[in-house]
């Protein structure tokens, strides 16, 4: 596997590292070629071994020759592919491979002719590549009308959630850990903090929704996708919230390991998804594992997985009275908060645990290895 690796904070390389353990159990044997980056140790798992031999700056042949060097016996290469994430040595590396055949699972593609900087690059990934194993509706779209990439070499399957990592359930004396009283209505937003997830449309319906509603409390949960200081996210947000009178009911929790993500998404009242575009959320894979009643945009990436009224409210992107509107509604609605909780969770359990993912993708992988043999 080419990617990303924690301790690198990445959520492409935390989900390919949350990954890689469900496809030992399906079978597949890892290498994992990534960068030496990241402050901290390199998890270890039985089945799968680590080369932290990449650098920002190596050439594309330079990429091949590691991928060859650290598995010289392997049967198919996984690409776990971003848009922005990589350098563009990493999607040209095809151009001077000659092993085994390419899986590239495909996170995003871009969507518009502004992005062909990009995708000149992509595309060789793309190009090369024998299947594309997408999570998203929006993705799958983008690689056959934008990238003119043929039906049947992609292949759609849910992004996967750690199922027995997330799961409904409080435990004694969580909410308290947490610091957060029992009697409080806690939203939680759990991710970067950027404009384009809808975070001071968020913040702006919670002052309107918190006037009448004195337990209603805010987290912001995640690292500041911006400069740091009094032009980052986050500061502008505590600008924002003081401006609101909001201030004492909005707190900031910075960088979130994934060890306390569970307790974090398993104990709020509600996860707030206000997100302008996306492509696909593990926010929103784990939250519906977790039994969390979830409010979100009505956007493709999401109504793809969860229903208005039924798993989820769903409401416009970068609409603040609708934000409102619905917390409100939360707020006053215990059993309602239950219900879209408890089918959010049936529906992860059915449809998006990590065992159904990585067989999906361990059958992809061993299809690919047969059509290279036949080649």
């Amino acid at each position: 596997m080419l990617s990303s690796w924690p301790p690198m904070r990445c959520g492409i390389g935390d989900y390919a590292s949350e990954l890689a353990p469900y496809l030992v159990r399906a079978g597949v044997e890892l290498d994992v070629v990534t960068y030496d980056e990241g402050a901290g140790e390199t998890p270890q798992m039985p089945g799968v071994r680590i080369a932290r031999t990449l650098r920002r700056a190596d050439p594309p042949w330079r990429v091949a020759r590691a991928l060859r060097e650290a598995s010289p016996g392997a049967d198919v290469v996984l690409v776990q592919s971003q848009t922005f994430l990589h350098p563009r040595a990493f999607n040209l590396f095809p151009r001077f491979w000659k092993g085994p055949p390419i899986v590239a699972q495909v996170h995003d593609a871009p969507l518009t002719p502004r992005l062909l900087h990009a995708s000149i690059f992509l595309r060789t990934l793309y190009r090369a590549s024998s299947r594309l194993v997408t999570m998203s509706g929006v993705t799958e779209d983008a690689l056959l009308e934008q990238h003119g990439v043929p039906p049947e070499r992609v292949v759609r399957t849910p992004l996967g959630v750690d199922l027995a990592r997330h799961r409904p359930g409080r435990s004694v004396g969580a909410r308290a850990r947490l610091g957060w009283d029992e009697a409080e209505v806690v939203v939680l937003f759990l991710g970067f903090l950027n404009r384009g997830k809808g975070v001071f449309e968020l913040l702006e319906g919670f002052a309107r929704a918190a006037a009448a509603r004195p337990a209603l409390r805010l987290v912001f949960a995640g690292e500041d996708a911006s400069a740091a200081g009094v032009g980052g996210t986050r500061a502008q947000l505590q600008t924002r919230a003081e401006e609101l009178g909001v201030e004492e009911r909005v707190s900031f929790e910075g960088f979130v390991p994934r060890e306390r993500m569970a307790s974090l998404l398993a104990n709020a009242d509600v996860v707030a998804l206000p997100y302008a575009f996306s492509y696909q959320s593990a926010v929103l894979s784990r939250a519906m594992a977790s039994g969390a009643p979830i409010l979100a945009s009505r956007i493709e990436g999401f109504t793809q997985w969860v229903v208005d009224g039924e798993s989820a409210l769903l409401v416009p992107p970068r609409d603040a009275p609708a934000i409102a509107a619905a917390l409100a509604r939360l707020a006053d609605d215990a059993p309602l908060r239950a219900r879209l909780g408890d089918a959010a969770a049936q529906l992860a359990a059915k449809e998006h645990g990590f065992e159904r993912t990585a067989a999906n993708i361990a059958r992809v992988l061993r299809e690919a290895v047969e059509l290279g043999a036949e080649r």
